[in-house]
């Protein structure tokens, strides 16, 4: 009896010192690196995608660049670009509006893989982006 009062007391504890803490939001490479690697996304992170625009493509090319793509990942990492620029009025640094790294990678992709229906679903995300982009300021 004793002993188990002591062990609930010691797990109200540790649930009640847990509900102070906050949890930090992943990294933007963390994120992606988990997508294109991890094979899922989750919302949050999507949104976190989003609010990035061509910084989550710098963040993908740091994290793809010392790897090989199979291409169900270069599948993933294309959905992530796309996602990173269907809502410009999203992305929070103005300076990343502009696709220049995220059309980069798409045509890197699109030479990496062999697959005529990826490369067709390479080509449909670059004109989203293209199509989604600002235009001359």
């Amino acid at each position: 009896m004793t002993k188990s009062l002591a062990i609930m007391c010691c797990s109200l504890t540790l649930s009640i010192s847990g509900l102070g803490q906050e949890r930090s939001e992943p990294t933007l490479e963390q994120t992606v690196e988990r997508s294109v690697f991890g094979g899922h996304t989750e919302g949050i992170g999507i949104k976190q995608v989003r609010r990035g625009g061509d910084s989550s493509a710098a963040a993908l090319a740091r994290v793809i660049s010392d790897r090989r793509l199979d291409d169900s990942q270069i599948e993933m990492a294309a959905f992530l670009l796309g996602a990173a620029f269907s809502q410009p009025n999203l992305i929070e640094n103005r300076g990343d509006r502009e696709p220049r790294i995220a059309l980069l990678l798409l045509k890197y992709f699109e030479l990496a893989t062999g697959d005529q229906a990826l490369r067709d679903k390479i080509e449909h995300t670059r004109e989203n982006i293209v199509g989604h982009a600002p235009g001359p300021q």
